[in-house]
């Protein structure tokens, strides 16, 4: 709007171009105060940014549940071995036991 077009009043805040005005417009549409906004071309690139970390954050997740069922696996794995270690060095044992002393 140009200052000829303007009938007096409050100076639309969508029609100054200062960023501090944008940016207080934009926090302002936020808090349900103002009509401004960002431009379409802002938000799309905002909303895209959100969107990936969205995706980024699942898949983060998704990687965090298999980690933890891989963890899981290797912890049976491990009580397993050792299981058998202990078997096998009772089965030393009792060899050396049945060995006859020379």
């Amino acid at each position: 709007m140009r200052a000829d077009e303007w009938g007096g009043g409050r100076v639309p805040v969508e029609d100054i171009d200062e960023p501090r005005t944008t940016l207080a417009g934009f926090f302002n549409s936020l808090l349900g105060g103002g009509q401004m906004s960002f431009p379409t071309e802002q938000q799309q690139q905002i909303q895209l940014e959100l969107e990936g970390l969205k995706r980024t954050l699942e898949w983060t997740e998704i990687q965090r549940e298999q980690l933890l069922d891989r963890l899981d696996l290797l912890r049976l794995d491990n009580a397993r071995l050792q299981d058998r270690v202990e078997e096998l060095e009772r089965q030393v044992d009792g060899l050396k036991q049945q060995q006859p002393l020379f």
